[in-house]
């Protein structure tokens, strides 16, 4: 009898050995460790050569409206390279690979940080390229208008700056 009891209290301790080993695995999972260290792995002379990053805006009318006008605010990147790099479809990719400054500043943009997407993040291989769009309506009482305008906007990607693009809001025009 005391055996067994000696048994199944030696097969609680190994249960919780077991259970913690696990949750300490999975841990470093749920935050993405696993997948995020490739790309710190990449130089950044690699990056700078092998990773061409656009920084796209353009005006347009808000849809479904013959008098709002918007303004978008695209990046496209594309793998040059051998290396695979994120894509932006996982949000912790984009909140942890991508910035948008509007003036020289973090512009803190929620499109970067919200959506929904896979649990894991998915690369780009060579040749591959993705885009990532957000924006602004353009009211009265939008935070477009809080910026010194015209506004200088610029990309992130892995720390590289795309080019600056200079953006008149209030004239509607776009220059570089």
């Amino acid at each position: 009898m005391n055996s067994s009891i000696e048994a199944r209290a030696l097969s609680v301790v190994y249960m919780k050995y077991l259970i913690v080993l696990l949750l300490i695995l999975n841990v470093g999972q749920l935050f993405g460790q696993s997948n995020t260290t490739m790309a710190f792995e990449l130089s950044d002379r690699y990056k700078k050569d092998s990773i061409q990053i656009e920084n796209i805006v353009a005006f347009y009318k808000y849809p479904d409206t013959d008098t709002t006008d918007a303004v978008s605010f695209t990046i496209k990147i594309t793998n040059l390279g051998d290396q695979p790099i994120p894509n932006f479809e996982n949000v912790l990719a984009r909140s942890e690979f991508l910035k948008l400054f509007i003036n020289g500043k973090d512009a803190h943009d929620m499109n970067i940080q919200n959506g929904i997407g896979p649990n894991t993040i998915k690369y780009l291989g060579k040749g591959e390229s993705d885009t990532f769009e957000t924006g602004w309506v353009l009211s009265k009482n939008s935070g477009a208008y809080r910026y010194d305008h015209p506004i200088k906007v610029m990309w992130q990607y892995l720390g590289i700056n795309a080019r600056v693009v200079v953006v008149d809001i209030v004239n509607k025009q776009i220059k570089g």
